[in-house]
């Protein structure tokens, strides 16, 4: 099919059924969302985030001239923690809304994605 044309083909059945288009809104939701981190550590040799997004697995992030490190990942809507993990150190998040607690005495920041 080249640029500019629609889809001709039989299998395509019209989704309305004669009715106005607003007859047939639906709500969708997204199954996830662009979610960027960012750290200011102009000094670090690597950073990466980890958090209970993917099961602590580590994200590395790369740095920009400007000194911040950033990555992006797509996350499912819901509430998660994490940390930077600056040169091996984990770190809150100074821009998060928020801290938790855990048992062993750490703390992560708090992310909210898709409210």
């Amino acid at each position: 099919m080249t640029s500019g044309q629609g889809d001709t083909s039989p299998h395509k059945a019209r989704a309305d059924h004669g009715r106005h288009p607003h007859h047939m809104r639906m709500a969708v939701r997204k199954a996830s969302f662009p979610v960027t981190f960012r750290y200011h550590a102009p000094n670090a040799k690597a950073v990466s985030v980890t958090g209970s997004f993917h099961h602590g697995m580590r994200h590395p992030m790369r740095r920009a001239v400007d000194g911040y490190w950033h990555t992006t990942l797509e996350l499912k809507r819901g509430r998660y923690d994490y940390r930077f993990l600056v040169d091996g150190v984990a770190t809150l998040d100074p821009k998060s809304f928020g801290t938790i607690s855990h048992p062993d005495g750490s703390k992560s920041s708090l992310l909210e994605v898709g409210y």
